[in-house]
């Protein structure tokens, strides 16, 4: 899944890459033991850094089950900044002029 930033929400998108006359029919979605979603297409907020592990159950119309777990890396929303005589941060990506 790759990496994310602290409250700032993130979308996941479940595949259906099943068989002609089969289809998905239900969508379980762990977001590392924080919360959990039942649609396709669900987004979930971490609200602290960590890895976590994401879990997606599927099962189809014609009865098959399949589990997939993926990492995902949440990091800090603001870095500190060097070379300030006080205590003082930005959002990542932004520069202080």
């Amino acid at each position: 899944l790759g990496s994310a930033v602290e409250n700032v929400p993130i979308s996941f998108k479940g595949e259906d890459a099943t068989l002609s006359g089969d289809i998905v029919d239900s969508w379980q979605w762990d977001f590392g033991g924080l919360g959990t979603a039942s649609i396709q297409e669900p987004s979930y907020t971490f609200t602290s850094p960590g890895v976590y592990t994401i879990i997606l159950d599927v099962s189809t119309s014609q009865g098959c089950n399949d589990r997939i777990l993926a990492s995902l890396v949440v990091a800090n929303s603001t870095e500190a900044t060097s070379g300030i005589g006080s205590i003082s941060s930005v959002c990542t990506g932004e520069e202080v002029k």
